[in-house]
């Protein structure tokens, strides 16, 4: 069975671009796994097609087993024409693979655009939900541009896909066909996760958060949260792009106890977490927050929202606490239970833990996508064979 995956793959793991290094920007950091996860398929051939500032002219390239199409992209002005360049690029790629299922992963840029617009069985991956986001938050002009691109993607595809139930319950808000297929399968975290030993300092009380500094992600809660004189003895650790004005304002507001740390590489990023005694996501809208799921998976306990997938990975008061975006009392009330007590943090810790670590291992992911082209596969077939048929079979 051939497959085409359309989506934003970091090319640096690729063995002719490792020199590139990390990117300095967010990048999907639950596919590299997932492709990894994927060597161990059977019957199955898979073709990854991205998009590239890197690249002059389309290559590809083999990796586990898997072909990846390297394609070449402007660095600017391509969602003003709704992408017609990548995605004429993209569907003469398609041309040449003959996919029989095309997996548009994302459903506000390109990549969802492309499957859902592609003429073959489509299956579309909810990465974000900036429909939902738009309701919730301000957002740049750009971005209510991609959502409306979104609803025309989530609409357009055969079939969806969402990480968490939270996700799940809010896309099928934004279908014109409520009934229209959504599988839930949760993206794995990156292996190097489960390898972390979780070695907090009993001295030393520390909440993580990671992720950019913007409204959407809640930080301000936090940082408001870190006046209350009872945390003068602990720090805020605050991991992820804070460069932005707001970030910066947000940091001359701050207290002492907040530390900001920006952007690490991946080592680094492990290193913090396994010294916090819990980990903090105050989110606004979020469709399964991955930096939860690798707290979750390290084993620490974790504060975060209700309005997010998160709600599916934390029982409230067992291994976290979820609170409501804006209430700063209650997130205070929270980080205070616990940096208080070392032994409760551990004991919530562990609550669910080897669950999480399964429910959150890459092969899980591998595994259900798997199923799900096979599944497609035949509908296809079953679907192509009553259209050629003038009769009802049988």
């Amino acid at each position: 069975m051939r497959v085409a995956i359309l989506a934003q793959f970091p090319i640096h793991v690729l063995p002719p671009f490792a020199a590139l290094g990390e990117p300095p920007h967010h990048y999907a950091t639950w596919l590299p796994q997932l492709a990894s996860s994927f060597a161990e398929a059977q019957g199955l051939e898979i073709h990854w097609v991205t998009l590239s500032t890197e690249v002059k002219s389309a290559i590809e390239i083999e990796y586990h087993g898997q072909r990846f199409h390297v394609l070449p992209t402007a660095a600017s002005k391509r969602a003003s024409t709704l992408f017609w360049s990548d995605r004429a690029a993209i569907k003469e790629a398609l041309a040449r693979i003959q996919p029989q299922v095309v997996h548009g992963w994302g459903n506000e840029d390109v990549y969802g655009l492309a499957a859902a617009t592609s003429g073959c069985p489509s299956v579309v991956s909810v990465q974000g939900l900036l429909s939902y986001y738009a309701l919730k938050n301000r957002l740049p002009a750009r971005t209510y541009f991609q959502a409306l691109i979104e609803l025309f993607v989530i609409n357009g595809a055969d079939q969806l896909i969402c990480e968490s139930l939270w996700a799940r319950d809010m896309t099928r808000r934004f279908l014109m066909r409520k009934q229209k297929p959504i599988h839930h399968i949760e993206y794995g975290v990156q292996n190097c996760f489960f390898d972390v030993q979780w070695r907090p300092d009993p001295k030393k009380p520390v909440v993580i958060f990671t992720g950019s500094a913007d409204p959407r992600k809640g930080i301000q809660d936090l940082v408001r949260a870190f006046y209350d004189t009872r945390l003068a003895h602990a720090e805020l650790w605050v991991l992820g792009n804070d460069t932005t004005g707001y970030a910066k304002r947000l940091k001359k507001q701050a207290s002492p106890n907040v530390r900001w740390f920006g952007r690490r590489p991946i080592e680094e990023s492990l290193s913090f977490l396994s010294q916090g005694w819990c980990f903090a996501l105050p989110t606004r809208a979020d469709t399964g927050p991955m930096a939860v799921k690798e707290a979750r998976v390290v084993g620490l306990p974790v504060i975060s929202s209700p309005k997010s997938g998160a709600r599916d990975y934390i029982r409230d008061g067992k291994n976290g606490f979820l609170v409501d975006p804006g209430d700063v009392s209650a997130l205070t009330e929270a980080l205070v239970f616990l940096m208080s007590d070392l032994a409760l943090c551990r004991r919530m810790g562990a609550d669910g833990h080897e669950e999480a670590r399964e429910q959150f291992h890459p092969q899980k992911t591998a595994d259900q996508l798997v199923q799900l082209y096979q599944n497609s596969k035949v509908n296809a077939q079953q679907s192509a064979v009553r259209q050629a048929t003038p009769f009802p079979l049988g």
